[in-house]
């Protein structure tokens, strides 16, 4: 058969239109401000346990000294909070160079920061410091490259929906 008649094969995916996605919810793009209002409050919830948490924690591991350093990595789920509904959505539509990017940025950072301040005699702080550094990083070139900053807003509808979605998948990843 001549080239120029032959059917070339399609390997793209095929999805029948009238399918309806079963993350309908976190496909709406007007939806973001909600996702990420509730992303925040959670962190602004995980912060806060994490924080007063903190010397119960230190104490049970037999190093009450290490109090202030794990309060400093409680800052890191802040940062999450603004950064995850991004960074999912890169996930989603498949952005793996942005993603390399990203987290080369948070490699490059994190050592650097952690190693420079562990050298000069900085101890656990350097860990904690580096990481933060890294994760706030990361943050900015993930919002940078992507054209994706954090907007805040809140829609009580689509709030219900992504809840109703959420929550049973994020109790199953206890």
């Amino acid at each position: 058969m001549p080239s120029s008649t032959r059917r070339k094969p399609n390997f793209s995916p095929r999805r029948d239109d009238t399918e309806k996605p079963s993350t309908t919810a976190t496909h709406k793009p007007s939806s973001r401000p909600t996702v990420t209002t509730i992303s925040v409050v959670t962190s602004i919830f995980v912060y806060l346990l994490c924080w007063f948490g903190a010397p119960a924690f230190t104490d049970a591991m037999d190093v009450p000294e290490a109090t202030g350093v794990v309060r400093v990595l409680c800052i890191g789920a802040l940062i999450d909070g603004l950064s995850a509904p991004v960074a999912q959505l890169m996930n989603r539509e498949f952005r793996q160079g942005l993603r390399l990017f990203v987290d080369l940025s948070n490699l490059i950072v994190t050592t650097g920061l952690t190693v420079t301040l562990a050298a000069t005699g900085h101890g656990a702080w350097s860990l904690a410091w580096g990481q933060i550094a890294g994760n706030a990083v990361s943050s900015l070139v993930l919002f940078a490259l992507s054209h994706k900053w954090p907007r805040l807003g809140f829609d009580r509808q689509q709030a219900r929906e992504l809840i109703m979605f959420g929550l049973p998948l994020a109790g199953a990843s206890l």
